[in-house]
C-alpha cells in the first residue's frame, strides 16, 4: 500500500513509491506533486544524492558547490 503525505504549507503531496526500508537502504523513490508556488525552502543534504525528473510543467532548482 502506498503512503501519501499532503503538506498544505509547502503546497505539495508526496507518494512513497519505494522506501529505504523496502530496498535495504538502496533508494527512496517519491512522486511529489507541487502546486504553483509550492516546494521546499533552500536546503542541502550531506549524506545522500537527490535526483529529480520533471514529468510536467516547470521545476526550478538552485545548485551551489
Amino acid at each position: 500500500m502506498r503512503r501519501i503525505i499532503v503538506n498544505p504549507c509547502l503546497k505539495e503531496s508526496i507518494i512513497f513509491v519505494q522506501t529505504a526500508a523496502e530496498t535495504n537502504g538502496a533508494v527512496t523513490e517519491l512522486i511529489i506533486t507541487l502546486q504553483p508556488g509550492g516546494g521546499n525552502p533552500l536546503h542541502y543534504h550531506t549524506s545522500y544524492t537527490e535526483t529529480f525528473t520533471a514529468l510536467e510543467g516547470e521545476l526550478g532548482l538552485e545548485f551551489k558547490n
